[in-house]
């Protein structure tokens, strides 16, 4: 139904406005992909988010995902739910560390708007050498623990 609805409402846009059509199209598709996260998101008790870092940020979609929570801050829709993130990235975690705590404290300050509670769990240096890998399986066994608390 939804799918019909868009698709009725683009084939009008498209009508009205021929030159534009495909911007109109993306715009519709990330709306109904948008829609059906947000619906798992508010059905879901826990929710793990995992970026990488970009720009000394989280990357883009993330983002782009957390930006359209708006219609969500001050709303009872979320409340008590626990937000977790695990990060990832070419360099290590200390040289990182400054960037990782702006992304902490980010995510903090929309806790407080969206009623979520909050918890960073690690940071994932990217590498294929036998030594990190060893490293990243403790480190997931650790995340693992965490979650079945």
């Amino acid at each position: 139904m939804k799918i019909y609805i868009i698709i009725n409402d683009i084939y009008k846009i498209y009508k009205a406005r021929k030159g534009q059509i495909a911007s109109y199209i993306c715009f519709a598709l990330i709306m109904l992909v948008g829609s059906i996260v947000y619906e798992e998101i508010i059905k879901a008790n826990d929710i793990l988010l995992a970026s990488p870092m970009y720009m000394s940020n989280i990357n883009g979609i993330l983002k782009n995902l957390i930006d359209r929570f708006i219609p969500l801050y001050n709303h009872e829709l979320l409340k008590g739910k626990k937000f977790y993130l695990i990060l990832t990235g070419y360099a290590t975690k200390e040289a990182n560390e400054e960037e990782i705590n702006g992304i902490i404290e980010y995510f903090k300050g929309i806790s407080e708007w969206l009623y979520i509670e909050f918890e960073f769990l690690d940071y994932f240096k990217d590498s294929n050498d036998q030594d990190n890998k060893d490293k990243k399986i403790e480190q997931i066994k650790i995340i693992k623990e965490k979650l079945n608390r």
